[in-house]
């Protein structure tokens, strides 16, 4: 089952993974589903609080790459569990590739203990 007792601050870190594409799809879904009264706005949430938390599952128990990367850290920022951070002239390495990206990347990240 899915409860959503554990606060705001916990399902505003989760809610992170709705800006993936496979996030943006299931919404525009379940937004038409709503619009088209076949479901509920407490079922969307519901719905919606599931995907956070199995996507989230999931990265943890399947992603084992080591990821490397070094770049010139401009901003950082951490609010509760949720660091943001902001590079120039990342160059990132996974298993042997090496990705460069010339100006401003951002990225975010959460503590795995808070998942």
């Amino acid at each position: 089952g899915i409860s959503l007792r554990k606060g705001f601050a916990w399902r505003g870190r989760m809610e992170l993974y709705r800006q993936s594409s496979v996030g943006i799809a299931l919404s525009d879904a379940l937004d038409e589903l709503v619009t088209a009264q076949q479901l509920t706005p407490a079922m969307e949430d519901k719905i919606k609080a599931q995907f956070d938390i199995s996507v989230a599952k999931i990265l943890k128990a399947e992603l084992k790459n080591k990821v490397t990367f070094k770049a010139q850290c401009k901003s950082f920022n951490k609010l509760e569990s949720i660091h943001r951070y902001t590079f120039n002239n990342v160059t990132i390495k996974v298993e042997g590739t090496t990705l460069r990206a010339n100006g401003r990347t951002k990225l975010v990240a959460c503590d795995i203990n808070a998942v």
